[in-house]
């Protein structure tokens, strides 16, 4: 499963670092941890870790999960592609 934790701007959230200090906490039970232009990304080998960065987490804003990813179409206008590609990756 994969999560990414992302935060509300650089302006007002603490740096990366902090994050990932968090989530590298063994109660937590990240792994892949990685900081990144968008906020911070990590595994979770369950959904219960998940939760737990949900929990612990005091630096971050939100824990996102990405539930997939799809190309779209640059060519067609935005309402014509997203709700096709949300589709396919929607789970069934």
């Amino acid at each position: 499963m994969h999560f990414n934790l992302a935060a509300a701007s650089t302006a007002c959230c603490l740096p990366a670092q902090a994050v990932v200090r968090e989530l590298s906490d063994p109660l937590v039970g990240a792994e892949n941890i990685e900081a990144t232009p968008a906020g911070v990304t990590f595994t979770a080998p369950s959904l219960a870790a998940g939760y737990r960065a949900c929990l612990w987490l005091r630096s971050g804003v939100r824990v996102l999960v990405k539930l997939g990813e799809q190309q779209l179409d640059g060519r067609r206008a935005a309402g014509d592609t997203v709700g096709p590609a949300a589709a396919l990756v929607a789970p069934q």
